[in-house]
This record gives structure tokens, sequence and C-alpha cells, in this order.
């Protein structure tokens, strides 16, 4: 019959490779070369973050939870990660391994990571379902922003100037000034710090009373001007100048 011809094709395709290179996928009805190539399938994941606009720093950090989730899967499981493997049984258990081990926060993050490179697995072929059905994140408290108190605030800027007064080179007096500026746009314009290392000297505008700083691409690829007040605006062109 043709099931029976398929199956002696299925156990032909099996012997060409050894015990170890092979997995056989009786949920998506294949045979898939193992052999540990993790790099192939997660650079092609990277790139496909690339192409839908994701920053490099947003690429790592993603890439850096798939990495604490694969060495997770391979304790657990006995094998490598490759997306095809990937089953609501294990997802399930990770929840429950995140909750035991105090870390929803952590868990949610890497919950996210993994919609997205489940939605790419589905995509490309890895996978013929969605295993993350089902899998709630686990829920927290939101803890409001902590801001810094007077004291707190006063002596961060006191130890900035000391810094900057203090310095015995003109390369330490150019470093103190450059950081000084960096810590004037987090704390007056409110900007990340991956917002401020982006910055181009085209990206401040200033006059004499007034200026702005544009963040063309900040989280989530917006696009941002924030005014600037005057103890900004003097640390910033004391970097330009310097």
């Amino acid at each position: 019959s043709k099931t029976n011809i398929r199956r002696s094709k299925e156990r032909t395709i099996m012997k060409s490779f050894s015990p170890i290179e092979v997995s056989v996928s009786l949920t998506h009805g294949y045979v898939a070369q193992s052999g540990g190539n993790t790099a192939g399938w997660s650079e092609a994941f990277a790139d496909h973050l690339r192409a839908g606009g994701r920053s490099e720093r947003t690429i790592s950090s993603y890439l850096a939870d798939v990495r604490s989730f694969a060495a997770w899967f391979e304790r657990v499981n006995g094998q490598e990660l490759r997306p095809e493997l990937i089953t609501g049984v294990d997802l399930r258990a990770y929840r429950s391994f995140s909750i035991e081990n105090g870390a929803p926060a952590t868990f949610n993050r890497r919950r996210a990571m993994l919609c997205v490179l489940i939605d790419w697995a589905m995509e490309v072929g890895y996978l013929s379902y969605d295993p993350m059905k089902g899998v709630k994140p686990i829920p927290q408290e939101e803890t409001p922003p902590r801001w810094l108190d007077g004291t707190e605030y006063h002596r961060l800027v006191r130890m900035i100037e000391l810094k900057v007064n203090g310095a015995k080179t003109e390369a330490a007096r150019r470093q103190a000034i450059r950081d000084q500026a960096m810590v004037a746009l987090m704390l007056w314009a409110g900007l990340r710090e991956g917002e401020v290392a982006q910055l181009e000297p085209k990206d401040l505008q200033m006059g004499e009373r007034k200026g702005r700083v544009i963040v063309r691409n900040g989280k989530g690829n917006k696009h941002r001007e924030i005014p600037l007040n005057g103890e900004c605006i003097r640390a910033l062109r004391g970097w330009l100048e310097a």
C-alpha cells in the first residue's frame, strides 16, 4: 500500500544518519537532523528581528534570553534546544520553574521573547502549531519607578561637579564633562541609557534660552522631541565646547 511504501522510505532515510544525528518528530511527521547547529537557527532568528526593525540592543537582549531558556531546556530534557522541539509541556514547566524560583518578571520577559520566536518558527515551518497557547504571563504587582529624593539628587550632581573640577588631566576632564552631559540628559530630559548612547550632535538643538533633544529611535522605534531646561543646556554646551 501507499502507507507501507511511505514508511519504507522513511526507514531508508533514517538509516542514512547515525542515531545521534537523527531525531524523529512524531508530532510534526518528519525526520530532522540534529548535531547541535543552534547557531544556524538563532542567527536566522536574529536576522528576522533585524528585518522587523528591532534595535541591536533589543536583539542582544532577546538572544540572551534565548540562551537562558536553552540552558534550562537542555538541563530538563537532555537535548539541545531547537525550535521544532518546543512543546506546550516545556513552556508550562518553565512557567512553574519560574514561579518556584521567584522570577515572575524574568519569565514574563522571556515569554514575550518566546512568543516572537514561536511566531517566527511557525512562519518558516519549524512549527505547525502554537505551543504557547494557554501559557499565560505570571501575575505580578506593578512596581512604580523610584525617583531620587532631594538628598540623593544633591549628592549625585555634587559628585559629578567635583569630578569635573578635580580632574588632573585634560582627558579626565573631558570625560567628566561628557559624563555630566549624559547624566543631565537622563535627569532632566528623561532619556534612557541606550537613547543617550545613540545621540549625535545634530540631535541637540539649542538656542539662547531654549533647546530640545531629538530621539530618533527610542523604545519601540518611536521618534520623540524633548524640551531642555537651562541646567541641561549648560551641561550639553560644556560638552560640545570641551
